[in-house]
């Protein structure tokens, strides 16, 4: 059974809705998946990895996080701030069939076990995603996860009754 559930490549870091936190808030981290243009989730509480890229689109830092969304909010301002452009992030928890990450069994998942053939085939996945070898013709081989596209929302749109 895979670790990673989703992932998301090449999103513009000035494309996300990046919002108020708490009641009220407005933040989106929102993706919708390749193929199902109707399955549209908002990603706000994953956990994984993500990879931060420059304007050039090369890997300039790679972190994990229990909340991917606030780890890349706390990069807009640190040392990082001006000096990325597109990020890409996988995914540890499954979109539910109501469109929503299954959060319940958190402490499960950290407990989980994998198999090394499973690491090593999620491993290479990632390498081959983020790095796009030239010579790799076959491409990442994600098994069952799920690759979704990043929501754009226009500058002058509203967001759920927020101008």
């Amino acid at each position: 059974m895979a670790t990673i559930k989703n992932f998301g490549f090449m999103w513009e870091r000035g494309k996300v809705h990046w919002g108020r936190r708490g009641p009220g808030g407005n933040r989106r981290f929102e993706g919708v998946m390749v193929g199902k243009k109707k399955r549209k989730v908002d990603f706000l509480g994953q956990m994984g990895i993500y990879v931060l890229y420059d304007k050039f689109e090369q890997p300039i830092q790679i972190g994990q996080s229990e909340s991917i969304f606030d780890r890349l909010s706390q990069h807009r301002a640190d040392h990082l701030r001006n000096r990325w452009t597109y990020f890409s992030w996988f995914g540890f928890y499954k979109v539910g069939a109501n469109n929503k990450l299954i959060l319940k069994d958190q402490a499960a998942q950290l407990r989980r076990q994998i198999t090394l053939g499973e690491s090593l085939d999620e491993i290479e996945a990632v390498l081959i995603q983020v790095l796009e070898p030239r010579l790799n013709r076959r491409g990442p081989n994600w098994n069952d996860a799920e690759e979704y596209l990043q929501v754009i929302i226009a500058p002058d749109a509203e967001i759920e009754g927020v101008p």
